[in-house]
């Protein structure tokens, strides 16, 4: 048997890391090879092959797995060469002898369905740096062997498909396994494409075969093997038309919390049209009727107007659309350098499913994106608002769709890698000949790197607005939106959240609400901030001296975190986890409905004020206590 599987499916800077498990018979030799684009292992692409795209571990001699098994870590040196590229591919060649008799490959020299390891848009390599790995280094440099740009697959060519024999005619009815009345239904009136074109066919249970790709085995194992144990977060589904209700027309304003008329924005992964988001009572995002409080204007949006008339208020209020508010003044989306907070094995995985997360980002998807949902865009709305503080000094760029992805953080960059992983053929329709330039743009290493024009325009004017909005509209987009607003914003807090105690539906969602408006890092800093007991040196020594820790540094130390000068959020989260774990602390710690509180009290004056006020008092969620995983 011959195979090879990697053990991770993403590099990124954490884990620096492409490793491989691979299987070939004991008497038989082999090589890896690895390249950034599937033709590159074709043998007629040979000129075009470079150390930066392709690698063979042909070059330190053939290998052998004595026992029929064996791992392969690709050099740290070789992998530091494929950063800022997306996907890895590889394959394994094994032969009867080293002269490469009876060559067996795992795939064909440029097949489009090569298995590949997903490489992060932030991985720079730097943390190859260390020097425990430098020395599986294979440099060229100083007498070193140099790079071989050849492999076993060179002289084997994919064959030619033999034209189909002629079928006799049969009196089985043919089945293609769709519904029989598929290609008569209706379209959908949201449906983007063309009427013209045929209609999707039914995806697989673990994202279906990709487009472009039709009866191709191999690629679709190798994506079903990818999605086991990730979530696909659904196709998308197209939002219905808002319904109008009572309330009055607004401007400037956020939409209404409740009775909008708007379905869920998509359908979570795992749970097939399930009935909490179908149109459960009282859930964000359900089509249930206007409660009493829908009727009343949301609170506006913070935006310098001037004084005027009641006849000009009213007149204003007919023809102002939906303003996406933008991100918060103090805007922080920087690298996290806390480090990972320690989970408590006892808590329960599954007690928050993908399901609840949706549900419970549903009410900043309404504060972020009102009804426009995936397609609403925000261009650049901070550099020309006077009431921010970037006013004509910092571009965010171009905030997309439900969460309001920006330029300046990635947010936007990994939506589109997203995009382009999950319907190719899709995203280069929408996106054009400039979508390769703009995955590129978008992920670059630097925030001023990433807000770079595009095929000569900046993302925030046209041709590209008009572009996101249609692309807004796709499925398989929507669904990459829904993957960053869960994996981006929501499970990387979850340990934070555990550490703080903040383990009911309102805490988890008030904390996701802060985390998407003002970033990760912000958001957590505001939080942190608002319910930490260690307010002052004083306070934070008596704490200290109860945890039996001499320093800051010690207590992060003892609590598996890198050691600071200062305790940073996820630092006082870790602060706070261990004093309630005592048995009585030395200094008040707050309970879960006053560290809500003081996030309200925190948020006065600030422009996000009304949407904190609103998820504490909101009776659409929850108090009940759950464990946070």
């Amino acid at each position: 048997m011959l195979s090879i599987t990697p053990y991770r499916k993403m590099v990124n800077d954490r884990f620096p890391v492409a490793s491989f498990s691979v299987h070939v018979p004991p008497h038989r030799v082999f090589e890896i090879a690895c390249a950034t684009e599937p033709e590159l292992f074709r043998g007629d692409c040979r000129a075009q092959r470079t150390p930066e795209n392709f690698f063979t571990s042909r070059s330190g001699g053939l290998l052998r797995a004595p026992a029929g098994q064996a791992t392969y870590l690709l050099p740290p040196d070789q992998l530091r060469r494929f950063a800022g590229k997306r996907r890895l591919y590889y394959a394994i060649a094994s032969y009867g002898d080293a002269t490469g008799a009876s060559p067996q490959l795992t795939a064909m020299p440029g097949d489009p369905a090569m298995p590949y390891v997903a490489i992060s848009p932030d991985f720079t390599g730097r943390t190859l740096e260390r020097p425990g790995l430098r020395r599986y280094e294979t440099s060229d440099r100083y007498g070193g062997s140099p790079a071989l740009l050849t492999w076993g697959g060179d002289s084997i060519q994919s064959p030619q498909p033999a034209p189909a024999p002629a079928q006799a005619p049969t009196q089985v009815p043919y089945d293609d396994g769709y519904p029989a009345d598929l290609w008569s239904r209706g379209q959908d009136a949201n449906d983007p494409r063309d009427p013209s074109d045929p209609p999707d066919p039914e995806p697989l249970s673990f994202g279906g075969e990709p487009p472009g790709y039709e009866d191709a085995p191999a690629l679709r194992a190798h994506e079903q093997a990818e999605a086991y144990g990730r979530r696909s977060y659904g196709r998308g589904m197209p939002t219905p038309a808002p319904t109008p209700t009572a309330s009055p027309p607004r401007v400037n304003q956020q939409p209404p919390r409740t009775g909008s008329g708007r379905t869920p924005v998509a359908e979570p992964p795992g749970a097939a049209d399930p009935s909490e988001l179908r149109g459960a009572s009282g859930a964000y995002g359900s089509a249930a009727a206007p409660s009493p409080t829908a009727t009343k204007p949301s609170h506006p949006q913070h935006r310098a107007t001037a004084p005027r008339s009641a006849e000009a208020s009213a007149a204003a209020l007919e023809v102002a659309p939906f303003l996406p508010p933008g991100v918060d003044d103090q805007y922080d989306a920087s690298e996290d350098v806390e480090g990972e907070l320690p989970m408590d094995d006892s808590v329960d995985p599954s007690s928050l499913t993908i399901v609840d997360k949706f549900r419970l980002a549903q009410p900043t998807a309404r504060f972020e994106s009102g009804d426009e949902g995936y397609s609403c865009i925000n261009a650049d709305g901070e550099f020309n608002d006077p009431t921010h503080a970037a006013y004509r000094r910092m571009h965010f760029g171009l905030h997309w769709g439900l969460m309001q992805a920006n330029q300046r953080s990635g947010s936007l960059g990994r939506i589109l890698v997203a995009c382009e992983r999950r319907n190719p053929v899709r995203f280069r329709e929408v996106f054009g000949p400039g979508r390769d330039e703009l995955i590129r743009v978008t992920t670059a290493p630097t925030e001023e790197a990433r807000l770079q024009p595009v095929q000569g325009s900046p993302l925030w004017q046209e041709p590209w607005i008009s572009r996101f909005r249609a692309g807004g509209k796709v499925p398989e987009f929507q669904a990459a939106q829904n993957e960053e607003a869960i994996e981006g914003y929501f499970d990387t807090n979850l340990p934070f959240a555990a550490a703080i105690g903040f383990n009911s539906d309102r805490a988890l969602a008030m904390l996701y609400d802060r985390c998407v408006n003002m970033g990760n890092a912000g958001g957590r800093r505001f939080v942190a901030q608002a319910v930490t007991p260690a307010k002052d040196d004083a306070t934070l020594q008596k704490a200290l001296q109860a945890l039996k820790q001499d320093s800051v540094q010690s207590f992060l130390r003892s609590a598996g975190l890198p050691e600071s000068a200062s305790l940073g959020p996820k630092g006082h989260a870790a602060l706070i986890a261990a004093l309630r774990a005592l048995p009585q602390s030395p200094v008040p710690l707050m309970t879960l409905d006053q560290m809500l509180e003081a996030l309200v009290a925190a948020s006065k004056g600030r422009r996000f004020e009304h949407r904190v006020q609103e998820l504490r008092s909101s009776a659409q969620l929850s108090d009940t206590p759950r464990q946070v995983s």
